[in-house]
This record gives structure tokens, C-alpha cells and sequence, in this order.
């Protein structure tokens, strides 16, 4: 029983640290989820009146114990060990060219061309985005990423992409330059992008302009790592978050669910994020006068052949003027 009680009050000292992590959460203006309004547990003694064993049934047999391995007295508890440091996964589609052949024929039915790894990006605005930027249609982007110059990286490329598919966006572009801004610690792109969407999502409808350098704070990694339940003999150490880290990052932050995380955030490899980013905005272009709320990618800078590396946000929305 003693090995019990252990556990349990070590459950509690887990609980202390989870409602340390939602007030941290509440200070930065974010709502934790629904598990922090659950009842704390308290802790236990070896005192504490046990439940008693239960009795045979009577006409059953009580069948024999199992004899106990002469090592298991000594054996040690096992703890999980927290994540080394991998590269990011992009997807479930990992390995599969057929998914990129895929998402780059989404983007060729749409009529743009595949930017992936072109330098100077230019493509003819489609006939269809045309009509519809006549008709008062306007494209709101922001592209979040504190990582080295990422103009000239992956999140460029895709902001160079949506200002051809639609000419002139209202677009914000947040890198380590931007003013109160700086660069992520470590491998900290995961938490920085998925406590960017958290910070956008609840500032809506100002998630155009709500300061995003909070997101590299120095703070920002143990909470996320205490919320994942991982690094806990080094809460400060930064990681390379595989995609259902990021995801579970954002339902926690936002107060969501899986089916809720769904409805405004995809987390993903690059070619599946500019086929989703393309197809919510045709669709939604289709529908004159009607808004799109706010909606926003995750994704790496890799493609779905790749097992990934670098995590950065995007934020975008249909309106329409008049």
C-alpha cells in the first residue's frame, strides 16, 4: 500500500503543478480547458482507513495466487521517458508522393501554379478570384514565424503564394524583427506556433493585430511542457514537437476538443496546408457575401515525404466589403 499512496500523492504534486500552468495561462489571456475546473485531489496517509477485501462468493471457487517472480520486490518503477530531440512529423501522409501529387493538383485545379521551392514566385491571379474581388471579396492573412530570416523561407514562400492568389491581402507578416519580437529559444517552434494560434484565436476579432512576442518568453516552454506532461526533469528544455503534440498544445489552450480543433486549426505538412489554405478560401469565394471567421494552418516547412523540421502559423479569412 505504501507504493500506492506514493502514487497517489505524486498525482497530487502533478495536479499542484497543472493549476500552476492554467493560472500561467490565464495571465497570458488564455482559457485552460475544461479538465481545470475538475475537483484537486488530496493527499493520503498510511493511516487512511483501506477498503475491505472482498469476499469469496460462496459455490466459486477461489482460484490460487500467482506465484510472485523473486525479483519483483526489487523491481523499479518504471517512468516514462520524456522525448528526445526528432525531427517534426508532417503528417500521417509521411513518405507517400501521392499525397504531395495530391495537394499540388488541389492547388492546380484552383489555377495556381506549385510554389514549393521557387525562387521569385509568380503566378496569374485566377479567373475565379478575379470575379470575386470585383464583387468586394477581401483575403486578411497573417504568417507567424520567429525562426532566423523566414522571408526567405518556408513561410515566405506561402506568403508569396497567397498575395498571388489574391493581389494585395490585408497581410501581417510577425518574424523575429518585428517590434517587441525576438527569435525562438532552441527547437521551441511547436509551442511557438501553437501558443500563436491560442493568442489570435481568443483576441478574435482583433487577431489581425494582438501582439504575438509573448509566444517566445522564456516562460513559454515549460508551461507547454508541463501541459504535455513531458521534459519534467527539465521543464525549460525546447524539443521538436511531432503534429499531434502541436494539435494537443491548441485544444488545451483554447478550451477545445479534438472535434472543436477541427472546425478552425489544421496542423500539417506544407503541401497539405496550401491545399487546405486554397480550398477554405475558394470555397468561401463561392459564397458572396458571406464571411469566413478566422481560421489558421500549422505547418511545417516540409513536404508530406519528408519527416519534417520547422513549424510556423497561419492565420487567414474571407470578408467581404459592403
Amino acid at each position: 500500500m505504501p507504493s500506492l499512496i506514493s502514487r497517489h500523492n505524486h498525482e497530487v504534486e502533478l495536479w499542484r503543478k497543472f493549476q500552476c500552468t492554467c493560472d500561467k495561462l490565464r495571465a497570458l489571456g488564455l482559457q485552460p480547458g475544461p479538465a481545470a475546473a475538475n475537483r484537486a485531489p488530496t493527499y493520503r496517509t498510511a493511516n487512511a482507513k483501506q477498503p475491505a477485501k472482498a469476499k469469496p462468493t460462496k459455490g466459486v471457487a477461489t482460484p490460487p495466487a500467482s506465484p510472485t517472480p523473486k525479483h519483483s520486490q526489487q523491481q523499479k518503477q518504471v517512468v516514462p521517458k520524456a522525448p528526445q530531440k526528432k525531427a517534426k512529423s508532417s503528417g500521417s501522409h509521411s513518405g507517400h508522393q501521392a499525397i504531395v501529387d495530391h495537394h499540388r493538383n488541389v492547388l492546380a485545379t484552383r489555377g495556381m501554379e506549385w510554389p514549393v521551392g521557387v525562387q521569385g514566385y509568380s503566378c496569374p491571379m485566377p479567373t475565379w478570384m478575379h470575379l470575386c474581388k470585383m464583387g468586394g471579396m477581401q483575403l486578411r492573412v497573417r504568417v507567424v514565424d520567429f525562426y532566423s530570416d523566414p522571408s526567405i523561407g518556408a513561410s515566405g514562400q506561402f506568403m508569396d503564394y497567397l498575395s498571388n492568389l489574391f493581389p494585395n491581402p490585408d497581410a501581417v507578416f510577425d518574424t523575429p524583427h518585428t517590434p517587441g519580437c525576438k527569435h525562438q529559444i532552441g527547437s521551441s517552434c511547436g509551442m511557438v506556433a501553437a501558443m500563436s494560434v491560442a493568442a489570435m484565436r481568443v483576441a478574435v476579432p482583433h487577431w489581425m493585430t494582438v501582439h504575438l512576442g509573448r509566444t517566445t518568453d522564456g516562460e513559454v516552454i515549460p508551461m507547454c511542457n508541463q501541459l504535455l506532461r513531458t521534459q519534467l526533469q527539465n521543464l525549460g528544455a525546447s524539443w521538436m514537437l511531432y503534429d499531434h503534440h502541436v494539435e494537443e498544445l491548441v485544444q488545451m489552450a483554447t478550451g477545445t476538443d479534438k472535434g472543436g480543433l477541427a472546425q478552425f486549426c489544421t496542423v500539417g505538412s506544407l503541401d497539405q496546408c496550401l491545399a487546405k489554405v486554397t480550398e477554405d478560401v475558394h470555397a468561401h469565394a463561392m459564397m458572396p457575401g458571406i464571411p469566413m471567421p478566422p481560421k489558421w494552418v500549422v505547418s511545417n516547412t516540409q513536404l508530406s515525404t519528408s519527416s519534417g523540421f520547422h513549424w510556423f502559423t497561419v492565420g487567414y479569412q474571407v470578408v467581404w466589403n459592403g
